[in-house]
């Protein structure tokens, strides 16, 4: 069967006909693809977002877990060695149990907390308060009636050593005061030493000299030394007293 061949005409219709036809399916392809391909980013974004809710739901759980383990632990560190007492630092948490010292007392915490412990605050109760200053003997030299003394205060009278039993003791030896130490007796004199070696001369006056502008007598020494000695005061004294007469 012999097919007829199209003329010049024909076959530019036939040509432009099948450019339009792949077009449409060429269009209808890509408008295909590319809505697959979005259907694919939501279905991933979706995955996505389903996994970082799931990550930190298990992220929680392991947190809690972990707090649940280490609070076990604690307590078991505490039944084995006894409660465990630290300084409290500013700011940080301190955990329900806990012993600190804070301010010379001792303090437990009722809950977790980063309050500081003091009386006013619900998280904490006090174990052990601060206790006063303690008070030493003081030593306050010899005895003097016109000083003020206090308890435990030490003074030395009479070659005797006394300790107040009250604050205004009152006189020393008296009722107000304790004898701590008594003088001891004479002890027997030790043997004489061995005479020393003769020293070196002492110094002589060798001349002496007179400033009659600076009221001044000058002492010379015969180790070369020189000591001054001031008349002008003495004068001013005799002047005035002369002038008064």
């Amino acid at each position: 069967m012999n097919i007829p061949v199209p003329n010049s005409d024909q076959q530019e219709v036939i040509v432009d006909a099948w450019d339009e036809v792949l077009g449409q399916v060429l269009a209808k392809v890509q408008d295909d693809f590319e809505q697959h391909c979005r259907l694919i980013k939501a279905e991933h974004a979706a995955a996505a977002a389903e996994a970082r809710a799931m990550i930190g739901q298990v992220q929680l759980e392991l947190e809690r877990q972990i707090a649940e383990k280490l609070q076990r632990l604690r307590q078991r560190l505490d039944d084995i060695e006894g409660p465990r007492i630290t300084d409290y630092v500013e700011g940080k948490i301190t955990y329900h149990g806990q012993l600190v010292t804070h301010a010379g007392g001792c303090w437990q915490a009722r809950c977790d907390t980063a309050k500081s412990p003091s009386y006013d605050c619900s998280d904490w109760h006090c174990v052990a308060a601060a206790g006063l200053d303690g008070r030493s003997p003081r030593v306050r030299g010899t005895w003097d009636p016109a000083d003020q003394y206090s308890s435990l205060d030490i003074v030395a009278s009479s070659s005797a050593s006394f300790i107040a039993k009250r604050s205004n003791p009152g006189p020393c030896p008296g009722e107000g005061w304790q004898i701590i130490a008594l003088p001891g007796k004479r002890g027997k004199q030790g043997e004489r030493g061995e005479r020393g070696e003769r020293g070196p001369p002492g110094a002589s006056l060798s001349h002496a000299e007179i400033d009659p502008a600076r009221y001044t007598l000058a002492l010379h020494q015969s180790d070369g030394t020189t000591t001054y000695v001031s008349f002008r005061s003495m004068f001013e004294q005799y002047d005035a007293e002369r002038r008064g007469s």
